[in-house]
């Protein structure tokens, strides 16, 4: 058949039936067509789903990415969720890049299983691939990324939280409250004695993440609720731990009171006094430790 191959006629896209032809050969026709075949072209991808991929680049040649790639994450997410990503970086270097795209895809993100096999690569380009993100997406980005991630294992989860301590101010409280409800209920003498180093820099994390967050109020509602709902039951854990003298304890209690030096806090005008919560924080503390 090779041998007589030069013989074939040229492939007519417009004439074969897709079906009955190779996805590559129909890519090297139709990604370097005219303008005023674009369109054409993609309403064909759109109907096929092994051609789904083209569509989502001939797209960006009509201004319709945000649209296709909503599309597609209908029929394949993961390639969709896949494909954004890529659409960021081939265009990190460009003014003008279509957030939208990642907005089509974060819906079946979040329905997305990402703990099969197959998507482990899917992952790894989600967590190193962020600094592509643009910075008017950053918080969502990152916000959906938890939900998503959270579903598979909470450890596999921490290099987001560690991403969103960067950008807290920024970050919806339920989330924030989330996180740090997950973190007190497993703050416990069982879980934080002879642990690996990862997980006790984990801890750290986020004992910072609630020294910083309890600061962060805009009005005295919102400190006295903190007060009650995070800065209470973290410092009876602090406290029980404390008392079981575990070997991390003291570090805990160092990085809570190093993560109180939180200028962001102090240096907002948009936010109340936060003297009020570091007064109540040194009153708690010198009832259980001599100062």
């Amino acid at each position: 058949m090779l041998a007589n191959y030069h013989y074939s006629k040229p492939l007519d896209v417009d004439v074969n039936n897709w079906r009955t032809l190779c996805v590559k050969a129909i890519a090297n026709k139709i990604l370097i067509c005219k303008t005023v075949d674009v369109k054409k072209y993609l309403s064909l991808s759109l109907g096929w789903r092994r051609a789904l991929k083209l569509a989502l680049l001939l797209a960006e040649r009509v201004d319709r990415t945000a649209q296709v790639h909503a599309t597609v994450s209908t029929e394949r997410p993961a390639a969709a969720v896949r494909a954004a990503i890529m659409y960021f970086k081939r265009n990190k270097n460009c003014d003008k890049v279509n957030v939208e795209v990642w907005r089509a895809v974060a819906p079946a993100l979040c329905n997305l299983d990402l703990s099969v096999e197959q998507r482990r690569r899917l992952q790894q380009n989600l967590l190193c691939d962020a600094g592509i993100i643009p910075s008017d997406i950053e918080v969502e980005y990152w916000t959906e990324l938890l939900k998503a991630f959270q579903k598979i294992l909470r450890r596999k989860a921490m290099p987001i939280i560690c991403t969103l301590e960067n950008i807290l101010p920024d970050i919806d409280p339920d989330v924030i409250n989330n996180i740090i409800g997950l973190f007190i209920t497993e703050f416990t003498p069982d879980n934080v004695s002879e642990i690996g180093y990862s997980r006790k820099i984990c801890h750290s994390m986020q004992v910072r993440i609630i020294a910083k967050y309890l600061l962060l109020c805009k009005d005295e509602s919102e400190r006295n609720e903190k007060l009650e709902t995070i800065w209470e039951p973290f410092y009876n854990r602090l406290t029980w731990l404390l008392k079981e003298n575990t070997q991390s304890s003291i570090e805990y209690l160092d990085d809570f009171l190093i993560a109180l030096r939180y200028n962001k806090a102090f240096f907002d005008t948009s936010l109340v006094s936060c003297l009020p919560v570091l007064e109540r924080i040194v009153t708690d503390l010198r009832k259980f430790l001599p100062m």
